[in-house]
C-alpha cells in the first residue's frame, strides 16, 4: 500500500507519494562471514608478468648504460693512445736528432761499428 500526502496551495493541491524503497536496489544482509583469503596461485599469472616486465626493463636500461659507458671508457682510451703516441714520437726525433750530431761530430766518424 502506498501512502500518499498532500500539499494544498492557494491554487492547486499537489500529491507526494511517501518514500519507499527503490525497485533496482537491493538490500544486502550484513553477514560476519569473512571472505576467504586469496591464495598465491591466483596471483600467479600477475607475478609472472610483474617479473618480465620489469627483467625486461632492466636489461633494456643496463645495455644502454653499458653501451654509454663503453663509448666514454673508449674515447678515452683513444686520447691516452694518442697522447702516448705523441710522446713516443717526440722521444724517437729527439734521439734521431741526438744520433745525427753525434754522427756529424768528428768523434762519431772515428767508429767504426
Amino acid at each position: 500500500m502506498i501512502s500518499r500526502t498532500s500539499i494544498r496551495s492557494p491554487l492547486r493541491t499537489y500529491h507526494f507519494r511517501a518514500a519507499s524503497p527503490k525497485s533496482y536496489s537491493t538490500i544486502i544482509p550484513e553477514t560476519n562471514i569473512e571472505p576467504p583469503k586469496p591464495k598465491i596461485s591466483q596471483f600467479s599469472h600477475a607475478i609472472f608478468n610483474t617479473l618480465t616486465i620489469s627483467l625486461t626493463t632492466y636489461l633494456l636500461l643496463h645495455t644502454v648504460w653499458t653501451n654509454l659507458e663503453y663509448k666514454e671508457v673508449e674515447a678515452d682510451l683513444v686520447a691516452k693512445s694518442n697522447d702516448l703516441e705523441f710522446q713516443i714520437q717526440t722521444i724517437v726525433s729527439e734521439l734521431k736528432q741526438q744520433e745525427l750530431k753525434k754522427r756529424q761530430s768528428w768523434f762519431g766518424k772515428l767508429k767504426f761499428w
